[in-house]
């Protein structure tokens, strides 16, 4: 079995705790266990397989915290450990992961604390989905510097401060979605550079001042993509939809 290169057990309705003899896998490059009802902690198991590449492990009943060593797992392009019962902080080591393409954890309602600057080391990513958690803090600037990613995902937390400028620099992003937090202050007009975007949702926020119809983001309504505006009444001017 160690020359096993892919393992797919998922929507089997499985449960019970995932075995740790997974870990003798150490050829396994291919991982679904998803929709089952498996415990146990299926990321700590990970670590031993240092040839993975993608892993799918979403709605289970996994739980503990995420471990540091996850970060050495080089060859990861595809992550998906949404709808668990994990908890903790998101690891800084998470950053060493400079092959991944896809990272969700969303629906992880115990993950806390804040986002690590770390993750702006990860170029590769295309897709962040961490909504339905608690993290705090604010977005880190960091960001910024994934300039492939096209989905950004971080509502329904607890996410303060202002909005980054560096989030302009985004120039492939599709959708994001920073709704259901407590970030304040403007928009940031530099965000009219992001002229792929598709979708805003910024609603249920504490935003300080009125979206003017001449800003940024208005003209990428009029001139862009952008098709979903979704932002407080008390703000929006150009939103397609207000709360």
């Amino acid at each position: 079995m160690t020359s096993l290169t892919k393992l797919s057990v998922h929507d089997c309705d499985l449960t019970g705790s995932i075995p740790e003899t997974l870990k003798q896998l150490s050829s396994l490059e291919l991982l679904y266990t998803h929709d089952n009802k498996l415990k146990g902690n299926i990321l700590e198991i990970m670590t031993s397989l240092p040839n993975l590449a993608t892993t799918n492990n979403g709605r289970n009943k996994f739980s503990g915290t995420i471990p540091n060593l996850l970060g050495s797992l080089s060859k990861l392009e595809y992550l998906d450990a949404s709808y668990s019962d994990y908890s903790g902080t998101i690891p800084n080591e998470i950053g060493e992961l400079t092959n991944l393409r896809y990272l969700s954890l969303q629906y992880n309602s115990q993950i806390n604390g804040e986002l690590p600057y770390e993750l702006g080391n990860m170029k590769n990513l295309e897709g962040i989905r961490i909504n339905n958690c608690q993290l705090r803090g604010r977005i880190p600037t960091s960001l910024g510097r994934i300039t492939k990613l096209r989905i950004l995902d971080l509502s329904y937390n607890y996410i303060s401060d202002t909005l980054p400028d560096e989030l302009s620099n985004l120039a492939d992003l599709v959708q994001l979605a920073l709704h259901d937090n407590r970030i304040s202050g403007l928009i940031p007009e530099d965000y009219r550079k992001l002229i792929n975007l598709e979708q805003l949702y910024i609603q249920d926020n504490k935003l300080s001042k009125r979206i003017d119809a001449n800003s940024g983001i208005c003209e990428l309504r009029g001139n862009g993509k952008l098709k979903r505006f979704e932002a407080d009444c008390s703000v929006c001017t150009c939103c397609t939809k207000c709360y």
